[in-house]
């Protein structure tokens, strides 16, 4: 199901960029965010379909290379801009949603290892009062 969402969402996304737009201005640099929330939501559900690490890098270049390309496709569409900003703000949204993605499933797991914390740490600890008597 969530593959079928990302693919909507990334169907979605891509129109959006590419369609004509004729005497719509955004106020300000809302914009700038727009593109960053869309690239976020991209990055997020990019993340969750992945299974491995490996799947998670390619989708993650996969989207940065996508806004860049959308980006670029704007010079030949009538009534489009290109602006480096907008890339700057699509690059952002990704690692912030790839970043916090990455946080919030590292929040939820529990450690593979035993590590510091973990209830199956077997490293023996010695005490200073047993290290007198020996």
């Amino acid at each position: 199901m969530l593959k079928i969402i990302s693919f909507i969402y990334l169907i979605a996304l891509v129109l959006l960029s590419l369609i004509p737009l004729s005497g719509i201005e955004a106020p300000g640099n809302s914009d700038k965010i727009a593109h960053f929330i869309s690239y976020g939501g991209l990055a997020v559900l990019a993340y969750f379909i992945a299974r491995s690490f490996n799947t998670r890098f390619y989708l993650f270049i996969s989207v940065i290379v996508l806004g860049i390309l959308l980006e670029l496709l704007q010079l030949v569409i009538p009534g489009r801009s290109f602006s480096y900003l907008d890339i700057l703000a699509n690059i952002s949204g990704t690692l912030f949603g790839f970043g916090l993605s990455w946080m919030f499933r590292a929040s939820r797991e529990q450690p593979r290892y035993g590590g510091c914390g973990s209830p199956h740490t077997t490293v023996p600890v010695k005490h200073s009062e047993e290290e007198g008597r020996t």
